[in-house]
């Protein structure tokens, strides 16, 4: 049995404003055209789907008393402060950054071995950029 929830993509340009409305204020929306598939979703709904999505950090004392934040996620991305806040904070800020560089470049970075797996959290990062958000996806 095929599932039915598709839009064909011709219905959605005929009525383009009542698709959207039926994604901001109804549920997202399944689109083909031809052979491709897309959905359509808001973005507190994809904040919701995505929010269990985490990032573990570790802190490495230096011998000058700083802290390196890592984690095991995107793990090139990687910041120092004076205090473990500091450092976390620094972590958050880099990771927005590198997120916003990820989507600038999706086309690589996406099919890329070592960086595919990165794509869900860019786009939780993505989706809600603010410093409080990103250091809510961080656990240490």
């Amino acid at each position: 049995m095929s599932a039915t929830v598709y839009i064909n993509s011709t219905e959605v340009r005929k009525d383009f404003s009542s698709t959207i409305d039926r994604v901001i204020y109804c549920k997202p929306q399944f689109v083909q055209r031809t052979h491709n598939r897309m959905v359509m979703i808001e973005e507190g709904e994809l904040n919701s789907l995505l929010s269990n999505l985490t990032i573990p950090v570790k802190f490495i004392k230096e011998d000058d008393g700083s802290f390196i934040a890592t984690n095991s996620v995107i793990e090139d991305v990687f910041s120092a402060g004076a205090t473990k806040e500091a450092a976390m904070s620094e972590l958050c800020k880099d990771l927005i950054e590198y997120a916003q560089d990820y989507y600038d470049d999706y086309d690589l970075y996406s099919k890329t071995p070592n960086r595919k797996k990165h794509a869900p959290y860019v786009m939780r990062i993505l989706s809600s950029p603010s410093m409080e958000s990103v250091r809510g996806m961080l656990h240490a």
